[in-house]
């Protein structure tokens, strides 16, 4: 896709994290935002092949499958006050481990922030990490994200203090902790994460991942629910 086509879209206004995945074999993915992120596949990742010419992964904890992209490259995903936004296609799998992260740039009750799914609840949860305070890391979470084979669009939308969750393009109900949504630290130093743990070495994604996207402002429901209508056919 040219660049300027690209750029010109609204709903790519401030993308800083578009991976596409439109390799459909070897060992990186290249990031279509004007940051050009290099995402590289780690344990014999597997292509799945989508609808009309798209591909998304099928990670496994068994392989230690995950992606990663250098903390330098990754400055950009370095929220802390700002709104941002986050989107990405899940399909996720059984394993054995009671958290399994999505995607992240983070080191647990230190900095940065992450996105999990939680076992046996079926629970995602943005959370933000921030050494020292009242507390070490806030977050908020929404259910019914099942492990039912079916392919959901997760997308969600900081603004200030709370994060609205969006499931197929529809807002679902987003609890925050009591104190809300409290900034995240900041990150100089953390690799973005996704399919695995900051540490990588654990809370690995098994399942079906299509797409992590990430935008500097907070999208609006109806630039949610736009990406869920533009990209649905891929996974009928």
């Amino acid at each position: 896709m040219p660049s300027t086509y690209y750029d010109s879209l609204p709903i790519n206004t401030d993308i800083q994290l578009d991976l596409s995945m439109l390799e459909a074999t070897g060992s990186i993915t290249h990031d279509e935002s004007k940051n050009h992120i290099v995402a590289t596949l780690h344990g014999g990742i597997l292509w799945d092949a989508l609808a009309a010419g798209h591909y998304g992964l099928n990670l496994h904890e068994l392989m230690s499958r995950y992606l990663d992209a250098p903390s330098a490259d990754t400055t950009a995903l370095n929220f802390t006050s700002g709104d941002y936004s986050l989107a990405v296609w899940i399909n996720p799998g059984f394993w054995s481990d009671d958290s399994m992260i999505i995607m992240g740039r983070y080191a647990v009750d230190v900095r940065g922030w992450e996105l999990y799914y939680y076992d046996p609840t079926n629970l995602i949860t943005l959370r933000h990490h921030h050494a020292g305070g009242a507390t070490n890391r806030t977050g908020c979470y929404s259910g019914d994200w099942l492990r039912d084979g079916e392919w959901r669009l997760f997308g969600l939308s900081r603004i200030g203090g709370t994060a609205q969750h969006y499931m197929n393009g529809q807002p679902v109900t987003t609890i925050c902790t009591a104190s809300g949504l409290l900034d995240p630290a900041t990150d100089a130093v953390d690799d973005l994460v996704i399919g695995i743990r900051f540490t990588k070495d654990s809370n690995y994604w098994t399942g079906h991942l299509h797409r992590p996207r990430a935008w500097s402002r907070a999208l609006t429901a109806t630039e949610h629910y736009a990406i869920y209508e533009s990209e649905k056919e891929w996974f009928e």
